[in-house]
């Protein structure tokens, strides 16, 4: 470790770079540089033809004097396996898209008794006739007004059910 303590850094001398005017000079454009007068020779006229033919711009196909024919046989093994599938058993089962339940009666096919029904509908107070309760309320319309939403069938929600089993079937809400 000693000897790398002791080595001098050994310098270098580099010439300082060119200036501008030296450097924008092309050497063949500066004055006195004279210009080629013949062109420079051709790829063929200086490296001469590959293997004595001939160069051309573009391929030259040759039609075959004789085809040779060839035969290969190779071993092919193929593995089958014979599976025995039980028959398939197909079930065609028809669901009736369930109509959309409006707020009137509704032929439909009832999901209990699968008897082809009208429904019978019972009006109901929702969400839409406490709304406007509540809303007639806060406007200070008091002393039995706000009472009135509870009368209009049109705020009410619709009960479906069916009429032979009376099973209930489904809710359209306002």
């Amino acid at each position: 470790m000693d000897h790398l303590e002791d080595a001098e850094p050994t310098l270098y001398y580099t010439p300082p770079p060119p200036s501008y005017v030296e450097a924008s000079q092309c050497p063949a454009y500066v004055a006195g540089t004279p210009h080629p007068l013949t062109p420079p020779p051709s790829y063929v006229e200086a490296v001469g033809e590959p293997n004595g033919i001939p160069l051309y711009p573009y391929p030259i196909l040759n039609i075959p004097n004789h085809i040779t024919e060839v035969h290969q046989t190779q071993p092919v093994f193929v593995e089958q396996a014979i599976r025995s599938a039980p028959p398939q058993v197909l079930v065609v089962t028809q669901q009736e898209v369930r109509r959309r339940l409006g707020d009137g009666p509704t032929v439909t096919t009832c999901p209990f008794c699968q008897h082809r029904i009208n429904t019978v509908v019972s009006y109901k107070p929702g969400a839409a006739a406490w709304g406007v309760c509540c809303l007639l309320t806060l406007l200070g319309f008091v002393c039995g007004v706000c009472l009135i939403p509870f009368c209009i069938t049109a705020l009410h929600d619709v009960h479906h059910s069916c009429p032979l089993c009376n099973k209930h079937i489904g809710i359209h809400v306002r």
